[in-house]
């Protein structure tokens, strides 16, 4: 191996190294689970995306999106979205700081979301990477913070504690008809491409 070769190598392993895990939830799924994500598969990868829908971004300007596969198009479509506690961070992470967010289906087992609006989710191992540990490392911290997956506000028959206290708790109400706006616009883009034979079918 030459030296430049061993180098590169050694770059690629350091940037692999900063990297951290964490369970987080896929809101949503009790409208994707009968769209465009009615057969979820354990350990199927997702990729996180900032959202470009305008009518997921009048609910929420950081929203960003699960995105899976499409097997059929090969292109990606969304079946979920990250919580409203972390999205702002996570906008930022993948816009200005060049962080990616990826990872798999945790479980099937899903569970009501504990936020006022209710609704359905799924948990995601997600695997968040940046060249700078220092970048990462404040992630993380936001990560930790502001979201925790074993907490079930609903379980515990109260309203949210730590996942989106305040206001941004109060921002989540709208997460139910955040997730029935973006369905309703993706169906109504299809509608408009099935009444031009030549149009390209666009999933999201």
């Amino acid at each position: 191996m030459s030296p430049v070769s061993g180098e590169n190598t050694s770059k690629r392993q350091e940037e692999i190294m900063n990297f951290f895990t964490a369970t987080i939830a896929s809101r949503g799924y009790h409208v994707y689970k009968n769209t465009s994500w009615t057969n979820a598969r354990l350990g199927e990868e997702v990729s996180i995306a900032l959202e470009t829908s305008q009518a997921s971004l009048d609910v929420d300007p950081y929203a960003c999106a699960v995105k899976i596969k499409n097997r059929f198009y090969k292109n990606y479509i969304t079946v979920g979205h990250l919580p409203r506690e972390i999205s702002r961070h996570v906008h930022f992470f993948i816009k200005t700081e060049g962080g990616k967010v990826h990872g798999t289906v945790k479980s099937l087992i899903y569970r009501g979301s504990p936020i006022p609006a209710g609704g359905l989710e799924i948990p995601l191992m997600l695997r968040f990477e940046n060249k700078d540990k220092e970048t990462l490392d404040f992630m993380h911290g936001f990560v930790n913070s502001l979201y925790d997956w074993d907490y079930d506000g609903r379980a515990n028959g109260g309203d949210s504690e730590r996942n989106g206290e305040g206001e941004e708790n109060a921002e989540s109400e709208d997460e139910s008809d955040f997730s029935l706006a973006v369905v309703a616009q993706e169906n109504t883009e299809d509608a408009r491409s099935d009444d031009n034979e030549n149009s390209v079918i666009v999933l999201d």
